[in-house]
């Protein structure tokens, strides 16, 4: 957390904590996203990945596309460049969480369904989602988790 200074050839900067010792802009961005990871823990912690994908027209090297999604999902579009899709399992329960990998661009998904789904949000209880096709836009690095 700490800023380590100039390294010579690296230009530590933007750490939680400056060179002062004092708190960052970035300290306290680093703190919501703890509180949000332990919000989330039920999701993730122990979990067994089950499979994670891409899709769009390019995919990363050493991955691969994604060809099938788990029941009740058949169908993900975006008018953008990709997503990354991770199926999860845990405690009994399985996941599925999409994850805009632009960090650029905003981009609509699409998700079609043949059944009702409920999505996981931070700090919210599940919230069920109607209708077999569902619009959303995600932010760059934003992400919609769905437990199954």
């Amino acid at each position: 957390y700490w800023n380590p200074g100039n390294r010579g050839t690296w230009n530590f900067h933007m750490a939680p904590i400056s060179l002062t010792g004092e708190r960052t802009h970035v300290f306290y961005l680093v703190k919501e996203l703890n509180k949000e990871i332990q919000q989330l823990k039920n999701v993730f912690l122990g979990a067994k990945v089950i499979d994670v994908a891409h899709t769009g027209e390019n995919i990363p090297i050493g991955a691969h596309r994604l060809e099938k999604l788990p029941a009740p999902f058949n169908n993900i579009t975006t008018d953008g460049p990709g997503l990354l899709v991770s199926h999860l399992q845990n405690n009994g329960m399985e996941y599925l969480m999409i994850l805009n990998r632009d960090l650029h661009k905003t981009q609509n998904v699409t998700l079609n369904k043949t059944a009702q789904v409920k999505r996981v949000i931070a700090g919210e209880p599940l919230k069920k989602e109607k209708g077999k096709s569902n619009t959303h836009t995600l932010k760059p690095g934003d992400y919609l988790i769905y437990q199954l």
